[in-house]
C-alpha cells in the first residue's frame, strides 16, 4: 500500500513538472518572438487592431519599440526550405519533396508598415519577417527577413535616423491610445 502511494505521489511530480516546463517554453513562433523581445527588454504590443485610415480595421501581429523607432513583425510560419526574394510575387516552400507556393509575405508587411506610419507622421517605421526555426533560406535572405535566433542583432542594426526619444515615445503613446487588445483580432472576428 505505501509503495502505490510512494508511486502516485511520484507520478503526480511528474506531471506537474512536465506541464511546468511545457507552460514555460513558449510553443508558437509568435510566443517565441515575443519571448526573445522581452529578453531583449524591448517594449512590444502583440495582436492589435488598429484603424486602417479608410474605415476599416487593421490587424497587427506584433509591434516594437526601438531606439530608431517602430518596428512591424510579422512572422513567416514556414518549415523545409524557401525561396523567394524582395521582388518576386510567389515564394516557395518545399517540405518533403513537395512544393507549396505562397504570397510573398514582404508585400502584406509593406501595408502594415503604411498604416502605421500614416498614424505617426515623422517616426521611422522599420518591417521585419521573422522565419521560424524549422524554414531556411536556400539562397540569401531577402532584404527584411530574418531568423529568429538574429532578431536582436537585427533590429539592433536598423538605420537611426537620429530620432528623438521623445518623439518616439509620444507616437507609442499614440498607438496604445488608438489600438484595440481586447482579444478580438479582426482573424478571431471583430
Amino acid at each position: 500500500m505505501n509503495l502505490i502511494l510512494w508511486i502516485i505521489l511520484g507520478s503526480a511530480i511528474l506531471l506537474f513538472l512536465a506541464w511546468f516546463l511545457m507552460k514555460r517554453q513558449p510553443r508558437t513562433l509568435a510566443q517565441k518572438i515575443t519571448a526573445k523581445l522581452t529578453q531583449a527588454e524591448l517594449i512590444n504590443l502583440t495582436d492589435i487592431v488598429l484603424p486602417d485610415g479608410i474605415g476599416g480595421l487593421f490587424d497587427i501581429a506584433q509591434l516594437v519599440q526601438i531606439e530608431q523607432g517602430i518596428v512591424v513583425i510579422e512572422q513567416l510560419e514556414a518549415e523545409g526550405r524557401v525561396f523567394g526574394a524582395v521582388h518576386i510575387d510567389l515564394w516557395t516552400q518545399i517540405l518533403k519533396g513537395r512544393s507549396v507556393k505562397f504570397e510573398n509575405p514582404l508585400y502584406g508587411l509593406s501595408t502594415t508598415q503604411q498604416v502605421i506610419k500614416n498614424l505617426i507622421p515623422g517616426v521611422p517605421v522599420h518591417g521585419l519577417i521573422v522565419l521560424g526555426e524549422a524554414a531556411s533560406f536556400e539562397k540569401s535572405v531577402p532584404e527584411g527577413v530574418t531568423s529568429l535566433v538574429d532578431l536582436p542583432q537585427v533590429l539592433a542594426a536598423l538605420p537611426n535616423h537620429k530620432l528623438a526619444t521623445s518623439r518616439c515615445n509620444e507616437a507609442w503613446q499614440r498607438i496604445l491610445r488608438i489600438a484595440r487588445k481586447d482579444g478580438k483580432a479582426l482573424s478571431g472576428g471583430i
